[in-house]
């Protein structure tokens, strides 16, 4: 899954989160958490992006998931 990390209208990292080994999908939420976690770490936004970040996810093939607001 690819997750866009989005402050304002401009994409400030992406991240691609592996979660075909998980035994179920988490939640949206989770997806993100992770996103925003690994960013955090790879120093590609700062705290206070991360505190007004919004999100893209994309499935495998690249097509938009919805997004269900969490």
């Amino acid at each position: 899954m690819k997750v866009q990390i989005l402050v304002g209208d401009q994409i400030v990292a992406t991240q691609l989160i592996s979660i075909e080994s998980l035994p179920t999908q988490p939640p949206m939420r989770d997806i993100k958490r992770l996103a925003l976690q690994r960013a955090l770490e790879d120093r590609t936004i700062t705290i206070s992006q991360s505190l007004v970040a919004g999100f893209r996810l994309f499935d495998v093939l690249g097509e938009p998931i919805p997004d269900d607001g969490s």
